[in-house]
């Protein structure tokens, strides 16, 4: 599964505060793991990929501006973005070959 990493190491690397990590978690903008203790903890992978910081921040402000239905809309729409944009890299890099 990879490393998974607390809520605190978590707003440490990104440098915000728990409280938003925990509404990013609320939102669906940054998927948060449960311990039997029903603590958060975060794979470190997603933690540090860049396009999920970027998914993180867009959908956390869109949700602020269109309540949580449109958050989760942004967010899928930026994510079937970079779907079809991996898909054509791909497409174009066996082009090349």
């Amino acid at each position: 599964m990879g490393k998974m990493i607390s809520i605190s190491e978590g707003s440490e690397i990104l440098g915000v505060d728990i409280r938003t990590l925990q509404r990013w978690d609320k939102d669906g903008g940054l998927k948060a793991y449960r311990t039997l203790g029903g603590h958060r903890r975060y794979k470190l992978s997603e933690i540090e990929s860049p396009v999920n910081d970027l998914i993180s921040v867009v959908t956390c402000f869109s949700t602020k501006l269109y309540g949580s239905r449109g958050g989760r809309k942004i967010k899928e729409d930026l994510q079937n973005s970079i779907k079809e944009l991996e898909k054509e890299k791909g497409e174009n890099s066996e082009d090349n070959d």
